[in-house]
């Protein structure tokens, strides 16, 4: 006697229903683990972007998933560059001195925070390195940022710079006479200037030989609100510079911060 099922369509129909069914147990799985990682505590973005850090940017914000706590945030930076932080609904506001220096490596980390659910997340990593972006360039919301700082500090008023074109005709660069300016602004925010003009003495620019090391120098001297000052630019690369100011005595007053090429 033979089978009664003989019709060999049976097992390919099997077969199929038995795919179908694992296929089904797949995509459950699948639509379980997504509705798990997408409830689970986690970062969703930044802003900026990592990639778009500038040197003048004066904001880092993480944003959650999950409502933060306000309790138990640790968080660093290096170099240093944090000056304070705020937490508001979903999003780690980390408000950063500035300017930043270009081709230097930062890294802010967050060691510690957690949800309103008490979960925790830790050691968080955001390495940056930060690249000259005029500032009409920024996005709007650090330009608004930018100025509110000013307008809040009675020392960060916006300055006229004017003569800085001899800077650039003895070989710097705009992205180093950008540096200037913001290291001139630092110089006069540190010793409670209020800065309103800033005049290089065209005239007075010479160019020193090279140092052994590779490295070039402008001497010139300045005027700021009317008050004279000597000043030295070293570089060794078109984009960083390193600003030295002194009193007419030839006592250093300020130096910026050492580039990092």
């Amino acid at each position: 006697m033979y089978p009664t099922d003989t019709n060999p369509i049976n097992v390919p129909r099997k077969f199929l229903k038995f795919v179908l069914v694992g296929v089904a147990i797949l995509l459950l799985l699948w639509a379980a683990f997504a509705m798990y990682t997408a409830n689970k505590f986690h970062v969703v973005s930044t802003n900026p972007n990592i990639n778009d850090m500038a040197t003048v940017t004066p904001f880092f914000k993480i944003n959650f998933n999950k409502q933060l706590s306000k309790s138990g945030v640790s968080i660093s930076s290096s170099p240093s560059i944090i000056s304070s932080y705020a937490i508001s609904g979903k999003q780690l506001i980390l408000n950063l001195d500035t300017p930043t220096i270009t081709n230097t490596h930062y890294t802010i980390t967050v060691h510690s925070i957690h949800d309103q659910q008490n979960v925790y997340l830790h050691n968080l990593v955001f390495p940056f390195t930060p690249t000259y972006i005029a500032y009409s360039e920024l996005p709007t919301d650090q330009r608004n940022a930018l100025l509110k700082e000013q307008l809040n500090s009675p020392f960060g008023h916006t300055a006229t710079f004017t003569g800085t074109s001899a800077l650039i005709n003895n070989g710097l660069t705009n992205t180093q006479v950008q540096a200037f300016e913001q290291y001139a602004q630092n110089f006069a925010y540190t010793n409670k200037i209020t800065l309103r003009t800033v005049l290089v003495n065209q005239s007075s620019v010479t160019t020193a030989p090279l140092d052994g090391s590779g490295v070039f120098s402008l001497i010139f001297t300045m005027s700021i609100n009317g008050n004279p000052y000597k000043a030295a630019i070293k570089y060794s690369d078109p984009s960083t510079i390193e600003l030295f100011i002194f009193n007419t005595s030839g006592k250093q007053l300020y130096v910026s911060p050492t580039t990092s090429n």
